[in-house]
């Protein structure tokens, strides 16, 4: 039904919503964060920006300027900074347009214009985007951050729909919910701009699809007085003092990082990775950083065009779980059956192997604990004189057929007679059993991933345990040609 009234901007649904609108705005909510607190004595803002490869050039965001490279925070005037999300070009379209009426005023009035005024400019210019036939709604939704003599620092925001309204703190983009909640928590009115920083760095770490924080995945700008002149004073900080300022914070990356990242690099190619992923080396080395814990967060992006789109691109954290079908001796960035058992170096990795060969160990002191188990609750029945051969309920004597158990291969005969057990010695022998089973089927999925370290760790460990589990042998059943109930973990 709504396909019927969203061609148009100008055709209202039965339900009085105008879609192209809501579109606009669902558009927006997967830009990247935007950040906005109002101190007393000045403003904050903070913007995630999308990462387009390590070649793009940041030497050109300047302070107090317009910033050659800034693709999140823009000056607007010299009393006013923007913050946007949404598409690129809508965005520099309205920055643009924003920048003029700033002029037109101050060539007519010879003052600043005041920060809602400006904002009020620019939603009738948006406003009139949804009234016509024809035009569709600007993508984009800004926060205005600025200063003027009458009401101070003020923060603004505004939609697509053209409405704006003030706000002490808000937050615009993607996960603007949480980040919402969250200043809601902690924003206190008589909050300082120092205190202000730290709360918006804090949010937009919580916030952020990314697992680190750094200039290249950070804008920020402050609004302060300049204590001299008494007149506003926009800062947009350069990529050096960003870093500067999360380190200052403690939020900023590692000083290893960069030295990690080269490593794995090396390690990569040293594996021997075919010829086109290691010619794409550089692409993933921009789309892979390294997480809190030193182990690898894939950022990798779905773009849909980079032509346009500002914010349009969803970054997904996760860790990296490189899987070989074949024989490999692969050692960081394994996943051993669970993607929770990641193995992030080779300390990881040896204490992991470890761990396999005791799991081998274990399962053969079942093995045998199982059979100390049997010996025992025989012993008992025998005492009660519950040890003469009677044949169970559950088999039929007239069948004489033979059936392949379930897990264990072995063929049972349902004729053979047998002892009926208590429910607790039948219960606890099936606890052990079940506990075999299990465990030997983990076993099975560590050798199913084909790392040569790992299939090592289970042999060995099943070797260790047999040799200190199993020191006897029944040498009479075994010419007998008897099994003795000696299956091992492959049995299952």
């Amino acid at each position: 039904m709504a396909r019927r009234y969203d061609s148009r901007t100008t055709i209202f649904s039965p339900e009085g919503r105008l879609y192209q609108i809501e579109y606009a705005m669902e558009a927006i909510s997967h830009a990247g964060t935007v950040l906005g607190v109002l101190a007393k004595d000045g403003i904050v803002l903070a913007a995630e920006k999308k990462v387009t490869g390590k070649l793009l050039d940041l030497s050109g965001v300047k302070e107090g300027g317009y910033g050659g490279s800034g693709e999140k925070i823009f000056l607007l005037n010299s009393n006013v900074v923007g913050g946007v999300a949404g598409i690129t070009a809508d965005a520099n379209s309205l920055v643009n347009y924003a920048r003029s009426a700033a002029q037109r005023h101050l060539f007519l009035y010879n003052e600043d214009i005041p920060v809602e005024l400006l904002a009020q400019r620019l939603c009738d210019l948006k406003q009139g985007y949804t009234q016509y036939g024809g035009l569709r709604p600007f993508g984009v939704s800004l926060l205005y951050a600025g200063y003027d003599p009458n009401y101070q620092f003020q923060l603004y925001h505004s939609d697509p729909s053209g409405n704006y309204s003030g706000w002490k703190a808000t937050c615009i983009g993607a996960n603007n919910g949480t980040a919402s909640s969250l200043l809601k928590q902690e924003y206190k009115d008589d909050i300082t701009m120092e205190d202000a920083i730290g709360l918006v760095l804090r949010v937009m770490s919580k916030t952020m699809d990314s697992t680190t924080l750094g200039s290249e995945k950070l804008e920020f700008a402050t609004m302060t007085l300049d204590p001299t002149t008494k007149q506003p004073k926009a800062k947009i900080y350069r990529p050096a003092e960003v870093d500067a300022l999360l380190q200052q914070q403690g939020l900023g990356k590692k000083e290893d990082d960069a030295e990690m990242n080269h490593k794995r690099d090396v390690k990569r190619k040293r594996h021997g990775r075919s010829g086109l992923i290691i010619s794409l080396s550089p692409v993933l080395h921009s789309t892979f950083q390294p997480g809190p814990d030193n182990s690898l967060v894939n950022l990798t992006t779905m773009s849909h065009g980079d032509h346009d789109m500002m914010d349009m691109d969803m970054d997904v954290p996760r860790k990296i779980c490189k899987m070989n079908m074949l024989w490999n001796t692969q050692i960081e960035n394994t996943c051993i059956v669970f993607r929770s058992w990641h193995v992030a170096n080779t300390t990881q990795f040896v204490f992991s192997c470890f761990a396999i060969v005791l799991l081998g160990v274990f399962y053969e002191w079942l093995r045998v604990a199982q059979k100390k188990l049997d010996v025992k609750i025989a012993a008992t029945l025998s005492a009660q004189g519950k040890g003469k051969g009677t044949v169970s309920g559950r088999a039929s004597p007239e069948i004489d057929s033979e059936e392949a158990g379930l897990l264990t291969g072995s063929r049972v005969r349902k004729d053979r007679p047998g002892t009926p057990l208590p429910p607790w010695p039948r219960t606890s022998r099936a606890l052990l059993y079940g506990l075999q089973v299990f465990l030997s089927f983990f076993l099975m999925l560590v050798f199913m991933t084909y790392n040569a370290y790992l299939i090592l760790a289970t042999v060995v460990g099943a070797a260790i345990g047999h040799y200190v589990f199993s020191p006897d042998m029944d040498i009479e059943a075994v010419l007998a040609g008897a099994s003795g109930g000696n299956k091992g973990m492959a049995c299952h």
